[in-house]
């Protein structure tokens, strides 16, 4: 048997661990009495079910190198490797069991006399968590019989409390140990949550919260800590001090059905609202910890704006990244050309089979329309835009976050100069906020035909698969037929553009106007109309199971078209001064504009439309019909404050509805609150945003950031093919992912638990818990807001995202305040990545 050097080099170095060290992991404190050991077991594990199974792995080894190689596998050979795996799994992870039993433990310190001899805790509780991917090294013969990197977690509720100042040394039965010191001004305690990113000085409201939760255990009492300091990061001196006070017990009344728990916890805010001077500093609690350091002033959240606009430049496609703009570097991806295929619109499933009834197709249906349909004899010079999400489409949805970053301008321009952002096109004369929309608006600027028309997607025929960067991608990308309603979105993108850069570039404002009112005037024809459009493709019979020609007859309705029209009409009012325009916003849009924004998902469309109509100088306009619209948004954002009072951490999010794809995301209603504001100029909507904010940037039962490589804890393995491919520990950073939105399927399945299969009986399994009693079920009950599973394949749910759902508001809700002249230093702009041992949010706390 031929066995590869690769396999012969791990047998050699097999010891050489990523745990060689034999240590804990992380050790975080709760209370003095509580403390919380964490630590990967899953390199171990692996070695002791390769030496009991070693002759079996590497007979089926060359399967999985043909794999890797795209060869022909044995199929049979690998599925039962990964039963074989499965099989040990269960007899060696053992780690659950050893960490419920207290006396595995033993903690001990030299300055602490009660802990001079071992003392063993009073009670221990296990837990594990996803913490992504699983890390094989190289060569391992086991590689890719399990997803997961598994952490394991033990809260360990000590016999006697933890002495300020003094040393501790914690040992496992295992012969794993570590040690802290717990010191309450440097001992950062994770129950103890801020805003990582900064407070505004002149925000209505500042807070910080205090709670934790603990398995089997429950809310964790916090009553005795009466009083918190706010110290200087410098010095600990202290500038601020308050009261804690309880904010909400915990109580299961809160999601679908009214019986979860929010956050497992009670939690108790500290309020220093009062408290303005700029600075740097950190929450005290005496006899508890400290916070991670925050920053008070009117730029302070000025490093968070810059990452995560910067992470829309790092999704940018048909473009390389070099070391010049960022430490993050990749290759040129995506050119042209672009075919040409018989996909209408946006795509998506807008068809009706043979007129009667939806159509149903087991793939993605645009994927199968442009597979059967491209037609490589049409070449189009189409490139730019931005990767979707973790794969690489763009879509007319992709104007949203155009609208975004050019609206951000447009309320706040002092915030907002050239250079600001470190991007390619800075020191052209133009706000980079600006060219950054701009490099979004290009790509359907290129798609637009000779007659006005514009394309509404940019697709392929499946969704990325090898773990490999986007360059190496050679999938052929084919435009979309325009529509109506695709022209119109791109109307508004190109005429706001117009209008806003004209300031800077009369030229590209000409250049851009002209454009937008061809793909207006386009949209605007109904003789252009793509309703009842037949198209004849492949589909499977869900009856017969077999392919068929299958007719199919297009159903998107031209009444969309109202979703951008105000918007663009608006704007080419503005821009022209033609009154033909303000007169088609006003008779063939406003009214139907408002009608649609009261439902979902049209409002999150609408909203700029609306907003333009009643913010701008429109002279002329019909002032009646501006209020009602002004009036339409104020009303959709005091909607949100009377929950958002209720919610413990102050998140706005409808309760009793699902949290997926961006519903769960703060951003996502901070920006009516923020449109709210400057319609108005009424503290309370700023409040209310700045909340959001808030929650978003690690206010929240976590303590984490929900945009990555802002904070101290922030997502670590996320679904983006780049930070998977490009060999980094660290994530790409200003990307915002959908975050904590429920216990993903896989997590469930795989890492809570996990259904081991016979090797030899075809259907025979059992399925084996890892989590502690009372959570030995297929679905536990974990309080909603700590629901996540993170993983950069898996659980899209959670981790993955997307330009327009995400990551566009989250740049608007970062910038709607920032100060004038803010600027990164050159710290920032040479940040470079962090190993996995430096990421905070990879041990994250349940």
């Amino acid at each position: 048997m031929k066995i590869s050097l690769l396999a012969i080099s791990f047998l050699i170095l097999f010891s050489a661990s990523l745990y060689a060290e034999n240590k804990i992991d992380r050790i975080y404190v709760l209370t003095p009495e509580w403390i919380v050991l964490a630590s990967s077991y899953m390199d171990e594990t692996d070695e002791l079910i390769y030496k009991e199974k070693k002759e079996d792995f590497d007979k089926i080894l060359p399967e999985i190198e043909k794999l890797e190689k795209d060869e022909r596998t044995n199929w049979v050979l690998i599925k039962k490797r990964t039963r074989i795996w499965q099989n040990a799994y269960e007899k060696f992870s053992t780690q659950h069991l050893q960490l419920s039993d207290p006396k595995f433990f033993s903690v001990t310190s030299d300055d602490d006399a009660k802990f001079a001899q071992p003392q063993v805790p009073v009670k221990s509780v296990p837990w594990v968590n996803s913490l992504g991917d699983r890390k094989y090294r190289e060569g391992s013969p086991l590689r890719g019989c399990f997803s997961y990197e598994i952490g394991h977690y033990a809260y360990l509720k000590l016999p006697f409390p933890l002495q300020n100042g003094k040393s501790y040394a914690v040992k496992q039965a295992d012969g794993r140990t570590g040690s802290f010191v717990f010191d309450d001004r440097k001992t950062v305690n994770r129950a103890i949550k801020v805003n990582q990113a900064g407070y505004l000085e002149d925000a209505p409201q500042k807070f910080a919260y205090l709670g934790a939760w603990i398995p089997s255990v429950g809310a964790v009492d916090y009553s005795a800590y009466p009083e918190f300091k706010v110290l200087k990061a410098a010095d600990m001196s202290e500038a601020f001090s308050g009261k804690i006070a309880l904010r909400a017990k915990d109580e299961k009344k809160w999601g679908y059905n009214g019986g979860q728990s929010y956050s497992g916890e009670d939690v108790y805010e500290m309020d220093f609202s009062t408290f303005k001077t700029p600075g740097k500093y950190f929450i005290y609690v005496p006899g508890l910890g400290r916070s991670w350091d925050l920053e008070i002033g009117k730029n302070a959240i000025g490093e968070a704006f810059y990452t995560a606009a910067r992470g829309m430049y790092h999704q940018r496609c048909g473009c390389a990244l070099d070391a010049k703009h960022t430490a993050w570097t990749r290759g040129l991806c995506h050119p042209p050309p672009v075919y040409g295929c018989k996909l209408i619109g946006g795509g998506g499933n807008w068809f009706l089979e043979s007129g009667d009834k939806a159509a149903k197709n087991s793939n993605n249906f645009d994927f199968e329309i442009i597979k059967q349909t491209t037609d490589l004899t049409q070449k189009y010079d189409i490139w730019g835009g931005w990767h979707d999400a973790a794969d690489y489409d763009r879509g007319e949805y992709h104007h949203r976050p155009i609208w975004d970053m050019l609206g951000l301008y447009e309320i706040n321009p002092k915030a907002f100069t050239d250079g600001q952002l470190d991007i390619p096109e800075s020191g052209n004369g133009i706000p980079d906020i600006i060219d950054e929309a701009k490099y979004g608006i290009d790509l359907w600027k290129r798609s637009q035909d000779k007659d006005g028309g514009v394309s509404g997607r940019v697709e392929t025929t499946q969704h990325p698969g090898k773990r490999q960067m986007p360059e190496f991608e050679k999938l052929n990308f084919s435009r979309s037929i325009p529509t109506r309603q695709c022209t119109m979105y791109y109307a508004a993108s190109a005429a706001m553009f117009a209008r806003i850069v004209k300031d800077f570039d009369k030229k590209m404002s000409e250049e851009y106007c002209n454009s937008a009112i061809a793909a207006y005037r386009w949209a605007s024809d109904p003789k252009n109309s793509r309703e009842n459009t037949e198209l004849e493709i492949m589909l499977k019979n869900e009856k017969t199971k077999k392919e068929e020609k299958t007719k199919l007859i297009y159903k998107g309705k031209d009444e969309r078209l109202c979703l951008a029209g105000l918007h663009a009409a608006v704007n080419l009012y503005v821009v022209t001064g033609d009154a033909a325009f303000l007169k088609d916003a006003e008779e063939k849009f406003a009214k139907d504009s408002i009608r649609q924004f009261k439902s979902w998902p049209n409002y999150l469309i609408v909203q700029w439309g609306l907003f333009e109509y009643a913010w701008l100088d429109l002279k002329g306009a019909n002032e009646e019909m501006r209020k009602t619209a002004k009036n339409e948004l104020l009303a959709f954002a005091d909607q949100e404050l009377e929950p958002q009072k209720k919610s413990p951490y102050r998140n706005f999010w409808h309760d009793g509805k699902s949290r997926a794809w961006g519903s769960g995301v703060p951003s996502t209603w901070a920006k009516y609150a923020i449109l709210a504001y400057f319609l108005s100029k009424d503290e309370k909507y700023k409040s209310s945003a700045l909340m959001n904010l808030d929650f978003q940037m690690g206010c929240n039962p976590l303590g984490m950031v929900q945009t990555t490589g802002i904070g101290k804890v922030f997502p670590c393995e996320i679904q983006d093919m780049e930070s998977r491919a490009d060999g980094i520990d660290e994530p790409v950073p200003g990307i915002t992912t959908y975050g904590i939105v429920d216990i993903p399927y896989f997590v469930r399945l795989n890492v809570y638990s996990m259904e081991i299969f016979s090797v030899e009986k075809e259907k025979e399994s059992r399925r084996i818990y890892f989590l502690p009693e009372g959570f030995k079920v297929d679905k536990p009950e974990i309080p909603m807001w700590r629901q996540l599973g993170p993983h950069s394949s898996l659980n899209p749910e959670c981790n993955e995202f997307t330009v327009h759902e995400t990551m566009g508001q989250t740049v608007l809700m970062l910038g709607a305040f920032l100060g004038e002249g803010w600027m990164p230093d050159k710290s920032l702009k040479e940040r470079k990545p962090r190993k996995y041992d430096e990421l905070e949010g990879y041990f994250w706390l349940p």
